[in-house]
């Protein structure tokens, strides 16, 4: 572990990267079984207490669920866009990706050309299957055309 002023986080370093920040509220990156968060945490405050902070673990709550995918065929943004006008945010001299903001499940993905797919803002791992779930026949419709 290692402590950095400029960033006024304390950075552990192990296979699950925790920034640590000055207000106490911890991200848990990288970590693939939500059950074990808990357990995790909980072995972080430990150290931290070892170091001499007073850490404690309470509260604990997951506010952000990420998930990726790839459908495996190349997606026409443009047409989406229009389509989706009311959803959908795509300005490809800012951002390559189309944004598209989901309203239920309250999801917002980030979809790309390629057909890469980035889902966020899930609360429970279940809202990304959903979400996917609804998305995925409308990207079929937009589905580029290989020549």
């Amino acid at each position: 572990m290692y402590w950095s002023k400029e960033r006024t986080t304390i950075q552990a370093c192990s296979k699950k990267g925790i920034p640590l920040f000055a207000s106490i509220i911890w991200c848990m990156l990288s970590e693939r079984f939500l059950k074990s968060n808990t357990q995790c945490c909980s072995q972080y405050a430990r150290i931290i207490q070892k170091l001499g902070f007073p850490a404690k673990f309470k509260d604990f709550k997951i506010q952000n669920i990420v998930g990726s995918c790839d459908v495996k065929f190349p997606i026409r943004l443009e047409g989406l866009a229009y389509s989706h006008g009311a959803f959908s945010s795509y300005e490809p001299e800012l951002f390559p990706g189309l944004i598209y903001r989901m309203k239920q499940p309250k999801i917002v993905l980030l979809i790309f050309v390629s057909g890469k797919i980035v889902l966020t803002g899930a609360k429970v791992r279940e809202e990304t299957y959903t979400a996917f779930e609804n998305i995925y026949p409308v990207l079929t419709e937009f589905r580029k055309v290989q020549q």
